[in-house]
């Protein structure tokens, strides 16, 4: 199984607990795909209203990547 799998297991075993293999695996492996696709759009869509220098422009738009990197590698995208 790939991380991305394995993570769908656990949250579904967390959320649905013993009900979790009576449930279409591909159905949630979707829909938690679209999830944390949504989040990414969210987190990459970021407005940067306090930004006043290339500086700190900089330091955003860094943070903003390091923060869509560090979704996708939880989930093993």
């Amino acid at each position: 199984m790939n991380k991305f799998k394995d993570k769908v297991a656990q949250i579904s075993l967390e959320v649905g607990g013993s009900h979790y293999p009576a449930v279409n695996i591909h159905l949630q492996e979707q829909m938690v795909r679209m999830v944390v696709e949504e989040c990414l759009d969210a987190v990459n869509n970021c407005k940067h209203k306090k930004v006043y220098t290339t500086y700190d422009l900089d330091q955003f738009n860094y943070t903003i990547e390091q923060a869509g990197q560090a979704i996708k590698e939880r989930f093993g995208l």
